[in-house]
């Protein structure tokens, strides 16, 4: 398993049965807007419709529910990016 196939799994663990709302979650996972910010990016615009939130809580809440560990060392909020 790589990296991208590592967070899909762990955001769709994370987003439970919300999941299926939401689509083909490898396809939203991009670079993020800053190096620093780490190696893989997930936006939350998306699902700002789906939830009817803020990105920005969204990023904070799925942030919180990312089981780190194998590859992911870590999941946090960068204002609408995981």
């Amino acid at each position: 398993m790589d990296l991208r196939q590592a967070v899909v799994l762990a955001l769709t663990q994370a987003l439970g049965d919300d999941v299926d709302k939401i689509g083909d979650l490898s396809r939203a996972l991009s670079q993020p807007p800053r190096p620093e910010m780490g190696d893989l990016a997930f936006g939350c615009f998306p699902l700002a419709r789906v939830f009817k939130k803020a990105p920005v809580e969204i990023a904070k809440e799925l942030a919180d529910r990312i089981e780190c560990g194998g590859l992911i060392q870590k999941a946090e909020a960068a204002g609408p990016f995981v």
